[in-house]
């Protein structure tokens, strides 16, 4: 159907999910302006029923049918399919050709950031060469502070533009003291201060903390360690939810992970997650 295609193209990665960076890249890609980022954010939290940070099928064909869509709003597109003869029509993307510019593998994203990475050091880093091969180191706060919006948004940056000049100057002009965070050990001091980053949600500052700081007690939930914990240990997290009779949330899983794992709960998330993954 045409609203399955529609979901696919914004489930970047084939997950099943979709997640808020994905919901970004794709209302970016499709053509979609007039709006802030606070307000496709504020749409996609609104419509994440289950407070997982990911839109199933459901709760995405959520978006697209009720009246209190601020993108209906916005386009003036009537849900009923009546037109509003006060304000002028404006169609949506054509889902139909959508198929045809989607992921061809799940490795497209990391692709994408790679070659992200790659443009901005050589355009502001430093040339080095190793077996006779040029390479470029990763520019420094101070170096990459020389970028603006414009000269990061040539590179190919999409809708990270603001977000990567914002993070360095914050970090330039020292609101935020990264050096400090490595040698906290107050994981939620941690979290609460990265979170304060434009565009980093509580997944992507669980991966900073694990993979940047070393902090492996951390266990990043996305919709495949979900997955995978419930297949394993769905009796145990229910357990630990009291039986509640709701979808289960990242933070149960993540409150069952700290008790099963302890302080290498991050540790036995990346065998979790390459092995659910590979299956």
């Amino acid at each position: 159907t045409v609203l399955l295609k529609a979901f696919k193209y914004f489930d970047l990665d084939n997950s099943g999910m979709c997640s808020m960076d994905e919901f970004l890249k794709a209302i970016m890609k499709i053509g979609i302006t007039g709006f802030s980022e606070e307000n496709l954010r504020e749409l996609f939290n609104q419509y994440d029923v289950d407070k997982s940070g990911e839109l199933d099928y459901k709760e995405f064909v959520g978006i697209l049918y009720s009246n209190n869509s601020i993108i209906n709003e916005r386009r003036n597109i009537p849900v009923s399919g009546r037109k509003n003869e006060n304000k002028p029509q404006v169609q949506p993307p054509n889902y139909q050709n959508i198929q045809g510019n989607m992921p061809k593998n799940k490795f497209l994203e990391q692709d994408e950031i790679k070659g992200i990475i790659e443009r901005i050091s050589e355009k502001y880093g430093e040339e080095m060469e190793w077996n006779e091969k040029k390479y470029y180191t990763f520019p420094t706060v101070e170096e990459l502070s020389r970028a603006t919006i414009e000269d990061l948004r040539k590179l190919g940056l999409g809708f990270r533009d603001k977000r990567v000049y914002d993070t360095t100057q914050m970090v330039r002009n020292n609101e935020i003291d990264i050096l400090r965070l490595e040698t906290e050990s107050d994981t939620k001091y941690i979290l609460n201060e990265l979170l304060k980053f434009p565009g980093v949600g509580p997944k992507v500052a669980d991966c900073i903390m694990l993979f940047s700081m070393k902090k492996y007690q951390v266990f990043p939930v996305d919709v495949w360690v979900k997955r995978v914990m419930l297949e394993l240990y769905s009796k145990e997290i229910y357990d630990v939810m009291n039986n509640e009779r709701r979808q289960v949330a990242p933070h149960d899983i993540l409150k069952f992970a700290e008790d099963k794992f302890g302080n290498m709960a991050g540790l036995a998330q990346q065998y979790l997650f390459y092995w659910r993954r590979e299956q």
